[in-house]
């Protein structure tokens, strides 16, 4: 099991493989999470390697490149739908179907 913040930088790196095209912009991570992901690629969780200097700097601020295994995307479906879910809960507006639920009773 993941803890919170493990959880919070896999979701992060998620973020940076869909909407970045794996780019990883240090100014958004901090010491520990920078120890954690050098920790996940030796394990193999993660690939997050720094980019070649000749393609430095980058527009984005990107400095590192990651991408997931099997293994990270499948738990990052899990934690993003208990999020998504938990998230849900907390809204606070209803639909009009839910009105109209409410209104019957």
């Amino acid at each position: 099991n993941m803890n919170k913040s493990e959880k919070s930088l896999l979701l992060f790196l998620e973020t940076c493989c869909v909407d970045r095209s794996g780019g990883v912009d240090l100014k958004y991570m901090s010491k520990e999470d920078l120890e954690m992901a050098l920790d996940w690629d030796k394990s193999g969780f993660v690939s997050f390697k720094r980019i070649a200097s000749e393609f430095l700097p980058r527009p984005s601020g990107s400095t590192y490149d990651c991408h997931l295994s099997d293994k990270a995307w499948n738990i990052c479906f899990k934690v993003r739908r208990e999020r998504a879910e938990r998230m849900y809960g907390l809204r606070s507006w209803r639909n009009i179907q839910e009105i109209k639920e409410v209104e019957k009773t």
